[in-house]
């Protein structure tokens, strides 16, 4: 459900993004390099009022912040438990934790330096459809087309992946320096997304020809009957139940709270602000709105907790008089 979801908000969440700078572009012609990347913050200070501009700026802010963290969190965990814990499987706790530390360390820093670096590369869009062009096909081709391929191994994607890395970065880095030649953007993301999607589809038909069929997908189908299995025979505990219910309730309560002081804060600016009173009022009505429903959901969950609670009591009391 959350995959679908997501997949579903990513068709409509680009327009969303992407509309506002376009409008501006036809607005403001004018804009050129660096400065088309403000065109997103220009459209908002045209339109909004100072209360909803400082809303927007905020939540731009903490957004950002929260991406950076969570891939800090999930490279360094990927690090710790994926690499280093396999490497010295005899790790402990405390030492896995340093490691988990030190490379988040590292990788922040990494991240400052190249947002420091950034506007020298030619801004974030040009870097962002530059690294788009160097990894999005050797990285991305060989996991989606192994959704739809019994034939393509662990071994085979990493080789494949490792080349067109080697290839992509030869024609962006290594080519221009030897002989001048600068691929322009399109010629570097036919490249990058041609030569993986090539080699995969050889692969496969190679592997077609000779009747083989992976024999890590073989060890997965294995693996997905036995945690099936595992999970059909394996009732969830009450102690485990209980604790979900708690967490989603506790965490419904933060959303609707933090929902409930940003209408509150738009109210009071609505007041205050000398344009856009009406427009900041009706937005922070329409957010009051929206912080009903995840404290109606986390009322319902309390409820479900206190029946679990009492439903345990009862059954343990009962046992206790037999």
């Amino acid at each position: 459900k959350v995959a679908f979801l997501f997949a579903a908000l990513y068709l409509i969440s680009p327009v969303i993004w992407m509309l506002p700078p376009m409008i501006y572009k036809v607005i403001d012609p004018s804009l050129q390099g660096l400065d088309t990347e403000n065109a997103y913050l220009k459209i908002c200070q045209l339109v909004l009022p100072p209360g909803l501009m400082g809303l927007m700026l905020t939540g731009m802010y903490f957004s950002t912040s929260a991406t950076a963290n969570t891939t800090l969190n999930v490279v360094s965990a990927v690090f710790t438990n994926d690499l280093y814990r396999n490497k010295y499987p005899n790790s402990t706790e405390k030492q896995l934790m340093r490691v988990a530390r030190i490379s988040s360390w590292i990788l922040g820093i990494l991240m400052i330096a190249i947002a420091l670096v950034v506007p020298i590369m030619g801004g974030m869009v040009g870097v962002v459809l530059s690294v788009a062009a160097v990894t999005a096909g050797p990285l991305l081709a060989p996991p989606v087309w192994a959704l739809f391929s019994k034939r393509l191994s662990g071994l085979i994607t990493l080789r494949i992946t490792i080349f067109t890395l080697l290839i992509n970065l030869f024609f962006k880095l290594v080519l221009p320096i030897i002989n001048g030649i600068k691929l322009d953007r399109s010629q570097e993301m036919a490249i990058g997304m041609g030569i993986p999607v090539l080699l995969l589809l050889i692969n496969e038909i190679i592997q077609k020809s000779k009747n083989q069929i992976s024999k890590d997908y073989i060890t997965y189908i294995a693996d997905r009957e036995v945690r099936k299995i595992k999970l059909e025979n394996t009732p969830s505990s009450f102690v485990e139940k209980l604790q979900i219910k708690k967490q989603n309730a506790f965490g419904l309560r933060i959303i609707a709270f933090s929902l409930l002081i940003t209408a509150f804060t738009l109210f009071i600016l609505s007041f205050l602000t000398p344009l856009g009173g009406k427009i900041t009022l009706i937005t922070g009505l329409g957010i009051l709105v929206v912080a009903i429903i995840p404290w109606l959901s986390a009322m319902k969950a309390k409820k479900e907790i206190n029946i679990l609670n009492y439903g345990n009591h009862s059954t343990s009391s009962g046992s206790n008089e037999v």
